[in-house]
C-alpha cells in the first residue's frame, strides 16, 4: 500500500497533566509518520539490533517508547494513530579480516546483505486500538507519579532486578550507583 509522508523525525513537546494534578511535558522525536489512503496516521520506527529474535517482534505492542510515541502522536494530531510499522535492522556480525582493506570489507558486507535480506531486515506492522492507548495511559500516569515522588522526596533508586543488567552485562556505572565508588570515574567541566 502506498502511503504519503507526513513528517520525518518530527519533534514534539506536549503539556501533560495526570488526573492527580502532576504537570509535566512529554517530549521526544519519532522517526517517521505516514498517512494511508483512508487518512490514518502510521508511526514508522527503526531499530538496529545485533540479533533479531521473535521476542523483538512479539513485544512491540508493549514497548514503552513506541506506546509513548503513539500517545504523543494522538495528542499532536488530535486522532488515534492507525498503527505502528516497526523496522528492525540487523547489524552485520561479519568482522573485518586482517588481510582485507576497508573497501573489500564493505563489499563483503554488501554482498551478504543482498544475498540474505531477510536476515538483515524485518518489518512488523500492527494496527492500534483504543484499549491499547487507554492501558498505556494508566501505566504512563503511574510512572510519572512515581518519578515525581522520586524527584520530590528523594526516594531511593532501585539497583536490584534488571534495570542495571543488560544483554551485554552490568552497566559500567553500577559501582557508582550501588555504593558510591567514584574512584573508577572522573568528571570534566566543559566550556559551553
Amino acid at each position: 500500500e502506498r502511503m504519503v509522508v507526513k513528517e520525518i523525525e518530527g519533534e514534539f513537546k506536549i503539556p501533560f497533566e495526570t488526573p492527580r494534578g502532576l504537570k509535566t511535558h512529554l517530549k521526544g522525536r519519532f522517526d517517521l509518520l505516514l498517512q494511508d489512503k483512508k487518512g490514518g496516521t502510521w508511526l514508522y520506527d527503526h531499530k538496529f539490533r545485533a540479533r533479531i529474535e521473535q521476542s523483538n517482534v512479539e513485544t512491540v505492542p508493549w514497548d514503552l517508547q513506541l506506546n509513548f510515541y503513539l500517545y504523543s502522536i494522538m495528542q499532536y494530531t488530535g486522532k488515534r494513530p492507525a498503527g505502528i510499522c516497526h523496522n528492525i535492522i540487523r547489524k552485520p556480525s561479519i568482522r573485518k579480516r586482517k588481510d582485507e582493506n576497508h573497501a573489500q570489507y564493505r563489499a563483503r558486507i554488501e554482498s551478504d546483505v543482498v544475498k540474505r535480506p531477510e536476515h538483515y531486515f524485518v518489518r512488523f506492522k500492527f494496527a492500534t486500538d483504543i484499549d491499547m492507548v487507554a492501558r498505556f495511559m494508566l501505566d504512563l500516569e503511574q510512572m510519572l507519579i512515581e518519578f515525581g515522588e522520586w524527584m520530590d522526596d528523594g526516594c531511593p533508586t532501585y539497583s536490584f532486578g534488571q534495570p542495571c543488567n543488560g544483554k551485554y552485562g552490568m552497566c559500567e556505572f553500577a559501582p557508582l550507583c550501588f555504593d558510591g565508588r567514584s574512584e573508577l570515574y572522573h568528571s570534566e567541566k566543559h566550556k559551553g
